[in-house]
């Protein structure tokens, strides 16, 4: 659900988002088991772990500035409410993302 017009009628969670995903791709064959995830633009969600005794969600980048940081995987604070990227925070006391 990107920020723009109406979103609120379309807004799903990302916890619940990543649920439906799993659900559905629990029941198709191998041959469609190429699907990434869930995305918002650039930013690939591939779900939910406990890391350090704190639940996160567990990212990736799709595309960056920077090639390094393409598919590298981060955390971010794990926020059953949370629709879009920008309503995350950062995990384990991070105070970014990821590096510049």
């Amino acid at each position: 659900m990107r920020d723009t017009g109406p979103q609120g009628y379309f807004g799903v969670p990302l916890a619940r988002c990543h649920q439906i995903f799993r659900d559905a791709y629990a029941q198709v064959s191998g041959l469609a088991r190429t699907v990434r995830g869930p995305v918002m633009s650039a930013v690939g969600v591939d779900g939910t772990a406990e890391v350090a005794g704190e639940k996160v969600f567990v990212l990736h980048l799709i595309q960056a500035r920077d090639p390094d940081l393409v598919g590298r995987p981060f955390f971010a604070t794990y926020d059953e409410r949370a629709t879009w990227f920008s309503d995350l925070k950062p995990a384990l006391g991070a105070s970014r993302f990821l590096p510049r």
